[in-house]
């Protein structure tokens, strides 16, 4: 399995421990937009994070920058859509939680839940894969306390799993933020991490 098939940007409900502000000047400030979805969507999201990859040897390769951001809406077959600046890549907030379209231009995967929110501890759903049977998402930690250079949460932990039941990620989500951290693991049962993913800084509307 690879990297990419693991590099998915994933959501989760949570309570934040930093401070929060729904607006101001203070650029040390936590900017939290709207708590009743568990990932902030407008046209004013962006989310900026330092990615850091390690060989198997847990030696280090490259740390950079990733910024993603909402580009614009539209309507799907009657259906609401934010189109991301992920190549190929649509989110949206529904009754159940934040879903994701992957590669919508070809439709390899069809649109599906990622993070379901409000969340209940254990709950287990499919993650469809575009190469062999579904993997799956489990709610694994409800108060998981995580600290990122944007600052210190308490946060939902989404476990994906391949069907042997190797685990491959940990997303680690804020209520009306997004993906705070997620770490990629490799998929040969050594726990052993090869990306980490962690959030520098986020901004939406009203902040």
């Amino acid at each position: 399995m690879t990297i990419s098939r693991f590099f998915a940007h994933v959501s989760v409900a949570v309570l934040a421990v930093a401070t929060v502000v729904s607006c101001g000047d203070d650029e040390n400030s936590i900017c939290v937009g709207d708590e009743t979805v568990i990932v902030a969507l407008s046209l004013e999201s962006v989310w900026i994070y330092r990615v850091t990859d390690r060989d198997t040897a847990n030696v280090l390769l490259d740390i950079f920058e990733d910024t993603i951001m909402i580009v614009k809406d539209t309507m799907i077959e009657g259906q609401p859509w934010f189109i991301t600046s992920i190549e190929d890549e649509l989110w949206v907030n529904r009754a159940d939680g934040f879903w994701v379209w992957e590669n919508f231009a070809s439709d390899e995967i069809a649109p599906h839940l990622l993070a379901k929110f409000p969340a209940v501890l254990g709950q287990k759903y499919p993650i469809p894969v575009s190469d062999g049977p579904a993997d799956t998402m489990k709610i694994a930690d409800m108060l998981a306390l995580v600290n990122v250079p944007y600052g210190a949460f308490e946060a939902i932990t989404y476990q994906k799993s391949t069907p042997g039941d190797t685990v491959v990620s940990l997303g680690y989500y804020v209520r009306g933020i997004g993906k705070v951290r997620e770490i990629l693991i490799q998929d040969r049962g050594t726990n052993q991490i090869l990306r980490t993913i962690e959030l520098l800084k986020f901004t939406t509307a009203g902040c």
